[in-house]
């Protein structure tokens, strides 16, 4: 019987393939899901995870890391919420990181466009190793502490060459990028005391730093704050352990906040000057190397108010830039630019010179120029004083010079020279425009030592009420008594004398002050000497003094006159002549008053007294007698009035009131108005 079943060629063939396919089958099925339920339990596991990642940022040169929230996202990619770091470099006190990507990972963080674009750029260069790193946002605080005194100024402890070190050793080893989208950097400092404390708060945007065998670099933006409108740095070091910093920062609102981070030499250049305003500074080069280290940059100051040392004063709207060198700071033609403008005195300059934390020279120079606002808050109350009483206008130009020998004591010396042209004192409008030249020079001492200056005014061709010209140096002299006035340097000539005959002095006897305490000037001045010729009266000799009030306007005389004369044609076709005189007069705005004008002599006398106005106009009440009356006349006393002359002049007196202008006067007798009556007519034209 046969059978119906396939006969094998190889019996028991089939029997042995199917067990080893199947053992194949499910060793395969078991391989793939042994690697799945590694990657998915073991190696994405967030411990594994949390792992790597910190192997990762320790290639950063970074320690005491712990890593939250760890996943694994792709193959090489790894994300981790937060790392907190507890780093050993010193006074680095705490460095959180949040929205860490690490590795080949599509960022998700809420970060701007500009942030990602920059982290592509940094993978895009590559690395030799490691694993890129991209932090959406980190904070970290700084801490500094003032360690002691070094030349009166405090010192601030930062992390230094040993953490650059380490951190560049490790990258040549384990080469690393890291880029930070938002970095929040907390500076505090405190006083070994723990008196007084600083704090203040810097973000940067896209810092990037990367490491490797040719060293470290780092880079980013500093963000725009309420103190500045932001910049960039940039930081190299290379294998010897050269390293080199650059960058600018835009547009500073208040460099006082920040004077605590400067080192020593710079905070007392700081502080001489004070300057207020805004600036931008740009650093060209902040390096260690030793063929090229040191420090240079530059600085542009916007509207800046600066205290010049030594002298004292204020110069304001400092625009333009100045170069930076180790503890120097240069402008002009010292630093190779343009000099700045600034405005000193309320008149506008250009500024020179350079200063070190030890002293220096400044230069000033004021072009010709319209005066304005010459008086500046800062000066002296004397000077400030006198300056707003006098109220000069007409041109100016000169110079201020300032060598300082100690910067942070403020010893030096200045010298300040000023060129006035057709200047008008408008507080003395009795004074006619001239020309003036200022010196002045000056010295503070060591403490203690009060400042004193030394100098003069020259004068050339410059009226008083029309009569009289001055010419030669007024004396200067500034000590704890304020600003002394010596006028004995000064020739006293007539405006028509073109010969100069009859040319007197002011004697050294007398001085003139202003105080410190402010009212102008303030003393007395006498002169001698003088030979007086007018169209109202002349004198060979006239001598006398004044005590000068400006701050209140006034200026209050008295002269005494030898063989004064009074010219024909003004009280009658005769000229009258007398050996001796006196007169009491006033100076103010509106003219010269007299207040009593005495001449006699064995022959007769005459009284007079008026008001001999700046625009040329006169009224003058003259009372003239002969030889009988003239002892009753000059017995009356200084104070009396017209009046009292007519009657001691009896019957036998001329009275007259002159008005008009100089050269066009009317003359008429007394009437009622002037308060005299019982007018007398004279025999002839003497009046006897």
């Amino acid at each position: 019987m046969t059978s119906n079943k396939p006969v094998s060629a190889h019996p028991g063939k089939i029997q042995t393939i199917r067990p080893m396919a199947l053992i194949a089958l499910y060793s395969g099925c078991a391989v793939l899901l042994l690697g799945y339920l590694s990657f998915k339990w073991v190696y994405s596991h967030p411990a594994q995870v949390a792992i790597r990642i910190e192997r990762a940022v320790q290639g950063a040169g970074l320690t005491g890391i712990e890593v939250r929230g760890g996943t694994q996202e792709t193959l090489d990619g790894m994300r981790a919420e937060e790392i907190s770091i507890e780093p050993d470099v010193e006074k680095l006190t705490s460095l959180n990181l949040l929205g860490v990507h690490v590795g080949d990972v599509e960022i998700d963080c809420r970060a701007d466009a500009g942030s990602a674009t920059a982290t592509a750029e940094v993978r895009a260069g590559g690395i030799r190793g490691g694993l890129p790193i991209f932090v959406c946002s980190a904070a970290a605080e700084l801490s500094g502490l003032a360690t002691g005194v070094e030349g009166g100024s405090r010192q601030w402890t930062v992390p230094g060459k040993p953490a650059v070190d380490r951190l560049r050793s490790s990258a040549a080893a384990h080469p690393f990028e890291f880029l930070v989208g938002e970095f929040d950097l907390g500076l505090s400092l405190r006083d070994e005391d723990k008196k007084k404390s600083w704090a203040r708060r810097v973000r940067l945007e896209g810092l990037e730093l990367s490491g490797g065998e040719d060293g470290l670099r780092a880079r980013a933006r500093i963000s725009r704050s309420a103190d500045t409108d932001g910049g960039a740095i940039e930081f190299t070091s290379g294998e010897a352990g050269e390293w080199a910093l650059r960058g600018g920062i835009e547009n500073i609102r208040d460099g006082n906040a920040w004077m605590e981070l400067l080192p020593p030499a710079w905070r007392s250049l700081w502080e001489s000057i004070s300057p207020r305003g805004n600036f931008s500074i740009d650093i060209d080069r902040l390096s260690n190397a030793p063929d090229g280290g040191g420090f240079s940059g530059s600085l542009l100051s916007a509207a800046w108010t600066i205290r010049l040392p030594v002298v004292g004063l204020e110069a304001t709207g400092v625009n333009g830039t100045a170069g930076l060198t180790d503890g120097m700071i240069s402008w002009g033609e010292e630093a190779g630019l343009e000099r700045p403008a600034l405005v000193l005195l309320g008149q506008a300059g250009t500024l020179s010179g350079q200063l070190r934390d030890t002293g220096g020279m400044l230069r000033v120079e004021l072009g010709d120029q319209r005066i304005s606002g010459l008086a500046a808050p800062d000066l002296p109350r004397a000077v400030r004083d006198l300056v707003e009483a006098l109220r000069p206008a007409g041109r100016v130009k000169g110079s201020l010079d300032v060598n300082i020998s100690s910067l942070p004591d403020g010893v030096g010396a200045w010298k300040l020279a000023l060129d006035f042209g057709s200047l008008k004192l408008r507080g003395a409008p009795f004074v006619s425009p001239g020309a003036l030249r200022l010196e002045l020079a000056g010295k503070t001492g060591e403490k203690g030592e009060a400042a004193t200056a030394q100098g003069g005014l020259d004068i050339e061709d410059m009226t008083v009420a029309g009569i009289f010209s001055l010419n030669g140096r007024l004396g200067l002299s500034w000590g704890e008594d304020g600003l002394v006035l010596d006028p004995s340097g000064l020739a006293i000539g007539l405006v028509a004398a073109a010969d100069g005959a009859g040319a007197g002095r002011f004697t050294q006897d007398r001085h003139l002050k202003v105080g410190n305490n402010g009212g102008g000037i303030e003393g007395i001045v006498s002169w001698v000497g003088v030979e007086l010729r007018s169209a109202l009266l002349g004198a060979l000799d006239m001598g006398g003094e004044a005590e000068i009030e400006v701050g209140t306007g006034i200026v209050l005389g008295k002269s005494v006159l030898k063989n004064a004369r009074v010219p024909a044609g003004l009280l009658s076709e005769q000229e009258f002549r007398y050996e001796s005189g006196q007169a009491e007069w006033s100076v103010d705005g509106d003219g010269v008053h007299l207040k009593g004008l005495e001449l006699g002599d064995g022959e007769g006398a005459l009284r007079a007294t008026g008001t001999i106005g700046f625009d040329s106009r006169i009224d003058l009440h003259c009372v003239r007698v002969g030889k009988d009356e003239a002892r009753a006349l000059m017995a009356l006393p200084p104070d009396s009035k017209p009046a009292d002359w007519v009657v001691a002049g009896g019957k036998a007196y001329f009275a007259y009131r002159l008005s008009g202008k100089v050269g066009e006067l009317v003359r008429r007798p007394f009437s009622r108005d002037d308060g005299v009556s019982g007018q007398a007519e004279p025999a002839d034209e003497t009046g006897n």
